[in-house]
């Protein structure tokens, strides 16, 4: 064996021994993992808008008025659409009222005493779930809520799609859309919003609906 040959395994059995020496016996070395974020689980969801989901699918009007949280805020005497909830005659322009928005191709703000005809529909079904997200500017007469309940609707072969808004288990506002598939509504929200899938929300329509 060369010079230079023992001299190099010299020089690696002392540098184990260093390695060796510096360690614990027992020292253990694990490699720490940062945990993945998850999505909102869809049964956490689930429980938040099951009173909703069933009395939307059941068709019970009742139902359904007993979980509408109505806003209150300012009425305007302005002309023109969007904006505030328009006053009624008896009604000065920032006077407090109590109601339910609800938007479709026009937005409208409904009254409680005119509420039963805004909530007497019929669904085909659950298509899907969604979260919302409110936007920078979101007026407190438009409630963004948490969760979007898109149901299957049409009249006449037309489609009709309309979405339940959801916040703390209470029906916060309706949406309505003409004339596009509840899959075309799906398809404008992220993916990553999307908590109850198709597939799913068409296995807890079987099970829910009458």
């Amino acid at each position: 064996m060369s010079t230079k040959t023992t001299r190099f395994l010299a020089l690696l059995a002392f540098l184990l021994l260093f390695v060796a020496g510096c360690a614990a016996p027992d020292e253990v070395f694990e490699v720490q993992v940062e945990p993945v974020a998850e999505s909102t689980p869809a049964a956490t969801v689930l429980d938040e808008v099951q009173p909703v989901l069933e009395a939307i699918l059941s068709g019970s009007i009742d139902g359904r008025r007993a979980l509408v949280e109505y806003v209150t805020t300012a009425c305007t005497t302005a002309d023109g659409l969007g904006g505030p909830p328009k006053c009624v005659e008896v009604e000065t322009d920032g006077t407090p009222v109590q109601v339910f928005p609800a938007g479709g191709p026009e937005t409208s703000f409904v009254r409680p005493a005119e509420i039963d005809n805004t909530l007497n529909f019929t669904v085909k079904g659950l298509y899907a779930v969604y979260e919302t997200v409110p936007a920078a500017d979101q007026p407190d007469y438009w409630p963004a809520g948490e969760y979007a309940l898109l149901f299957e609707r049409d009249q006449n072969d037309y489609p009709l799609p309309i979405v339940a808004i959801v916040q703390d288990g209470r029906l916060v506002r309706l949406e309505y859309y003409m004339g596009v598939q509840a899959a075309e509504v799906l398809g404008r929200v992220p993916v990553n919003q999307v908590v109850i899938q198709p597939q799913e929300a068409q296995e807890l329509t079987a099970e829910m609906q009458p």
